[in-house]
């Protein structure tokens, strides 16, 4: 037989004989009673031999053989006819015990007798265990051949890693274990990772050396880490499927063997089983503080709570009154902060008292807060103080304080921070606590109903905290004499660090004002203008731009609409006022704030102000209807040399170009800037409408070609040739910049049209052959030279390309490939005197000096500093080079 079908099919039957016959001895020797323990083991092998059987008879029915399966039928067909003999001789023996020579009522009666005392001879019973036990050896081995695969084609059948999974549950010991601790079954999300994958996918761990030396080395680990969904479980599972077929494959093998294999998935998405995770943690801990006596202990173990919200409130009534206001503002922050927090910072935030009514008169932080106010805003002092005071006093000592505060609630652990150096950070200790003090069912618990977080209110109180610490740092601000403006420098760093939290409210008490919804906007209003140094740190830390102390500016673009409303209400407020470069309505339009624009032109905002900017921000954003709206309002659409189309240009949007033009944007007014623009980013149908309207194509030395060629974008350039562009026009660096940049297609294209592969640039009259060096780019410098480039061509410094080339570490390709089309060595710089066997042994480059001697370089040629070859070389430490050159 030489096909692969008709092999299988002769080892399917036999194998389906030998499950025929090993059921029918298994049946045969389970009738027996008190039997003794050599009945028992045979009884056992059996039951072993015929699950082998059908887990080979599966596999073979399961797969489709094709000819490049050949081999390892081959093999499982001579192991398989050697088991023949052995089936044969069980069958033997199966008749010779089910089988009675006569079917009257003696020979029924012999039959019964015989099985009621020994049914077996010594020597029978060894000849059918080692039958069996050949057996078994055979098929294992044929399971070993089917499971054993090709590592870097990683197999993923899901049905054969049941079946490989089942077989290391098979052991009845081994299950009644896994029944009594009634654990997870890993295999589920083993199976379900192995679904996920694709051929193929995860060989590369497999094949990494890092993999292999974790394998190989005892009591070594391996760490994968990634985010949260970058396919961690699916290379967890190849690597776990690589590990099984492993140790199957060397049961039976005289080499290193795996004794058992251990995994688990940890899915964080199965809250049911983390709450009961957390629900152990919680005990454990009480347990851990309990008294050490046997009788508390007994009164602990009967009284624990049943669930984990019984635990929570558990846990939250044992917190001292004294200390509940605190653990409330603790659990109020952690839950609703926007990053995680350091625990100065936390520290500090707990220093701001949201419930300072009646507290004022008999404590000296309060009055001290107040005094700060003395000819402030007086709307000022009766929205703030009245809600959050700052008291250095209420600051907890350190971590353990913070910590004995909320026991089992929060932790601290560590992390970097912006600077990269370790910081210690806090958190809730679990994501149920927080899943939990949101919930409505703390609500329901009126012992500790005064824990559920809203989100409003935690918001609100928040922004509180934000804003009480950015007036105690705006003041302290103020109050150095180094400190002039966030414009000339940053907040003195002592002062930073006296306020930790001040970096935090900067950036985010915007966000938090903007969830509460409950503060009164004119309450903020009055602090930021009593204190425009916090107005100027909010935008500085918080990377949203620099508005100065412009208040209306910086409320426009937090989107803190019901401030802006109170500010606009003042009589005072100029809403054309110029700050940063910017005035309110280009915020208002970048923000695309439609209502608001509305708003301020109906207050007479100059539409024209800062050159037009209004109507650039529009178009940079792609409103189209506020363009419009503004052009009604008397906007130039010209302002500024067009900057409004050429900002539509950069975005490529098509409509805002197409009506800016349609309602008299000039195309060229400013040189044809948008077409550059639009060839540099290879907005092509932006360019054809461009063209279509007359742009001058020309205009700046073809600027717009060789942004297109800087780019790479080969359908620009041809659009751009094809429409008329100049390709050596004055000025032009097309063929330059495609040489920077290595784009080879689009040198080609130009030189094709005519571009003069000796035209030099204007600054250091270079041709594109220095670029193409500059950029080590060997197939271009072949493709300039074959259209004339001149090799030895030199710039204003006298130097040629081989000096540049000489100079870049590890060209010696370039090197000899500019020397083999008529370079010349000794060519010297005229500023320097140097030639490039000096810039390479400057360099250290010692095979390119070597190259360079070789061709004739004359080493003893000195520079106008002095410098040798031989002195630069020595200088650099090229002991070689050095040894080289005085052997010459």
């Amino acid at each position: 037989m030489s096909d692969p079908f008709s092999i299988a099919s002769g080892v399917v039957g036999i194998v389906s004989l030998g499950l025929e016959v090993v059921k029918g001895l298994y049946e045969y020797c389970s009738t027996l009673k008190d039997q003794s323990s050599d009945i028992a083991r045979i009884r056992d092998s059996l039951f072993r031999l015929h699950d082998l059987l059908g887990n080979l008879r599966r596999q073979l029915d399961a797969r489709r053989f094709h000819s490049n399966n050949i081999n390892i039928l081959a093999c499982i067909e001579g192991r398989i006819l050697e088991c023949k003999e052995c089936v044969e001789k069980l069958k033997k023996a199966a008749d010779k015990f089910n089988h009675s020579q006569d079917n009257g009522f003696r020979a029924a009666l012999k039959a019964k007798v015989r099985r009621a005392t020994y049914p077996f001879q010594q020597n029978t019973l060894q000849k059918l265990e080692g039958n069996v036990d050949k057996i078994c050896q055979h098929v294992l081995f044929s399971l070993q051949l089917l499971q054993n695969e090709d590592t870097s084609s990683i197999r993923n059948n899901v049905e054969d890693t049941k079946d490989l999974l089942e077989s290391h549950r098979a052991k009845d010991v081994a299950q009644n274990i896994i029944n009594w601790l009634n654990a997870p079954d890993a295999t589920t999300n083993f199976i379900i990772a192995r679904e996920k994958s694709q051929p193929g996918t995860g060989s590369w761990l497999i094949d990494d050396w890092r993999f292999n030396a974790w394998f190989e080395q005892e009591k070594s680990f391996l760490w994968l880490y990634g985010f949260a969904g970058c396919g961690k479980s699916i290379l967890c599972s190849t690597a776990i499927q690589h590990i099984l077929q492993y140790q199957k494959s060397t049961q039976d093998k005289n080499s290193s063997q795996i004794n058992g294999v251990a995994f688990f998935f940890f899915a964080f998405d199965d809250t049911g089983k983390q709450d009961v995770f957390r629900w152990v943690d919680c005990q454990l801990r009480e347990i851990a503080v309990c008294p050490r006596t046997e009788e508390h202990l007994d009164k602990l173990l009967t009284s624990l709570p049943r669930t984990l919200d019984d635990t929570y409130e558990r846990m939250l009534l044992a917190i001292p009154p004294a200390s509940q206001d605190y653990a409330e503002q603790i659990l109020m922050l952690l839950c609703c902060a926007k990053r995680n927090l350091t625990i100065e910072e936390l520290i500090y935030g707990m220093a701001v008292d949201l419930d300072p009514v009646g507290s004022k008169s008999d404590d000296t932080d309060a009055k001290d807060a107040e005094s700060d106010h003395v000819g402030s805003d007086s709307l000022f002092l009766d929205s703030l103080h009245p809600v959050a005071v700052f008291k250095d006093k209420r600051r907890l000592h350190d971590a353990d304080a913070v910590l004995e505060v909320c026991p089992g609630f929060i932790e601290l652990y560590e992390g970097r921070d912006a600077n990269r150096e370790e910081t210690l950070y806090v958190r809730l200790a679990h994501f149920s606590v927080q899943e939990y003090l949101k919930s409505d069912r703390i609500k329901e618990r009126e012992n500790v109903a005064q824990y559920q977080m809203r989100e409003q209110d935690m918001n609100t109180k928040a922004t509180w905290i934000c804003l009480a610490i950015l007036e105690k740092f705006s003041a302290a601000v103020q109050a150095n004499d180094s400190y002039t403006s966030i414009w000339s420098c940053e907040p003195d760093t002592k002062i930073m660090y006296m306020y930790p939290w001040a970096c935090y409210a900067a950036i985010f008490w915007p966000d938090h004002f903007r969830e509460s919804k409950q503060i009164p906007p004119e309450a903020v209003s009055a602090m930021l203008r009593f204190r425009p140094h916090a107005v100027q740190f909010s935008a500085y830390l918080g990377g949203r731009g620099f508005f100065g102390d412009n208040l209306l500016q910086f409320a426009i673009h937090y989107g803190l609409s019901s401030v802006v409303s109170v500010i606009l209400q003042d009589p005072t407020t100029d809403i054309n006022e110029i700050t940063g470069g910017t005035t309110a309505l280009f915020v208002a339009a970048k923000a695309h704030d439609m209502e608001l624009v509305r708003c301020l032109l109906d207050r007479d905002a100059d539409v024209n102000g800062y050159d037009g900017g209004a109507l650039t921000a529009a178009a940079r954003t792609g409103q189209v209807d506020m363009a419009k709206l503004f052009l009604d309002h008397g906007a130039e659409i010209n302002a500024s040399a067009g900057e409004a189309l050429d900002a539509a240009a950069e975005v490529g949007d098509i409509e805002m170009a197409r009506f800016l033009l349609e309602n008299g944007a000039e195309i060229n007014v400013s040189g044809s800037e948008a077409l550059h623009i639009a060839a540099w980013g290879g907005g092509l149908e932006m360019a054809k409408l461009l063209l279509d309207h007359g742009v001058e194509i020309n205009a700046g030395g073809s600027e717009a070609l060789a942004s297109a060629a800087w780019g790479g974008h080969f359908e620009m350039a041809k659009l751009l040739l094809e429409s008329g562009a100049e390709i050596d026009a004055s000025g032009s660096e097309a063929l330059h910049m495609a040489a920077w940049r290595g784009h080879l297609e689009m040198a080609k294209l130009l030189l094709e049209g005519g571009a003069d592969a000796n035209l030099t640039e204007e600054s250091r009259n270079q041709t594109a052959l220095w670029s193409a060096v500059g950029s080590k780019e060997l197939e271009f410098v072949r493709l300039l030279l074959e259209y004339g480039a001149e090799v030895n061509h030199r710039d204003d410094s006298g130097q040629t390309v081989l000096h540049k080339a000489a100079a870049q570490i590890g060209y010696e390709d370039g090197v000899q490939f500019l020397l083999e089309h008529g370079a010349k060595v000794n060519i010297a710089d005229s500023h320097t005197g140097r030639t490039a066997l000096h810039e390479a042994a400057e360099s250290g480059n010692e095979k390119i000096a070597r190259l360079l001697l070789e061709a004739g370089a004359d080493p003893n040629v000195v520079d106008k500093f002095g410098n040798t070859v031989l002195s630069l070389a020595a200088k650099r430490g090229c002991q070689d080079l050095v040894t080289f050159v005085s052997d010459l």
